[in-house]
């Protein structure tokens, strides 16, 4: 499966996460610590929001493995957000390996991307997509099922093209439980991993989610506080003692060499964060 981080907060240059991190993105591209296949070198993305008054992100993707593109080490050493999604990807079988189906996934001013699987996705593929309004699936260019679960997830918003926090978190609930509903329609009992995550520069939301009760979801952590460097050159996160936090990190692992410093997200579990960095959770009750 794949690994992915999404940062909102203060201003943060992208290598402290992709690349200068103990465990940074770039390091679980080829070494991921907590999934049996260590290796995410089908491609990768990133998508940030420029400081510059621009709300909508941009994007980078490619279908070189993170470790070996110099590009990408060289913008990540000179892009500073206060908001960006970085995403590794290590391709389902089938799947194919192209720009169109690296994520993050976006448009106009949101970007979604996903860590997991809808297992037998192509007996979903043509039910899904007749359930699409026109506007939806003329946007669907790639072949994934994440790009597919985006395109619901649109409609589910609206299309809104600035929606409030409840708005964002509403749509995901109501995308996660059309496309089980779906899935026992068709009588597919294979479990379904949903690490989705959504933004859109000023709210973010993801989700910890597996469908059955017998399987743990893929890994899922947050930490909320600054990113300091201690005082042998190793980033900690600094917790605020009250308030809002500066900072937030919703990531597939710990990237810091200080595990304590994060919280494995709940199963079954929606994380909101608010414009002010504030985060509260949410049981996901869906049936499987």
């Amino acid at each position: 499966m794949c690994r992915f981080l999404a940062y909102k907060g203060r201003p943060l240059l992208m290598a402290d996460l992709l690349v200068r991190a103990r465990n940074s993105l770039i390091a679980q591209s080829h070494h991921a610590r907590m999934w049996q296949k260590p290796v995410n070198g089908d491609g990768f993305g990133v998508a940030w929001y420029p400081m510059h008054d621009d709300p909508e992100p941009g994007l980078f993707r490619s279908v070189e493995p993170a470790w070996s593109n110099a590009n990408l080490n060289s913008v990540a050493h000179k892009l500073v957000s206060r908001c960006f999604f970085a995403h590794v990807r290590d391709a389902t079988a089938g799947s194919p390996v192209s720009q169109l189906n690296c994520h993050p996934f976006n448009w106009q001013r949101l970007v979604f991307m996903h860590n997991g699987a809808l297992e037998e996705f192509e007996r979903m593929r043509r039910p899904l997509t007749g359930r699409l309004s026109d506007q939806a699936y003329h946007r669907l260019t790639g072949s994934t099922d994440t790009e597919h679960a985006f395109a619901l997830f649109l409609d589910r918003l609206g299309f809104a093209a600035e929606p409030e926090l409840d708005a964002l978190a509403d749509a995901m609930t109501a995308t996660i439980g059309e496309l089980l509903a779906m899935r026992r329609e068709l009588g597919i009992d294979s479990p379904c991993f949903l690490n989705f995550a959504v933004s859109d520069g000023r709210h973010l939301v993801a989700t910890r989610y597996v469908s059955h009760t017998d399987r743990e979801p893929h890994s899922l952590y947050t930490t909320a506080g600054a990113l300091k460097l201690d005082e042998n050159g190793r980033f900690r996160v600094m917790h605020a003692e009250s308030g809002a936090p500066d900072s937030v990190i919703v990531a597939s692992e710990p990237l810091t060499a200080f595990e304590s410093d994060w919280a494995p997200v709940p199963r079954n579990t929606l994380i909101l964060v608010d414009a002010e960095n504030g985060v509260t959770m949410r049981p996901l009750d869906l049936a499987a």
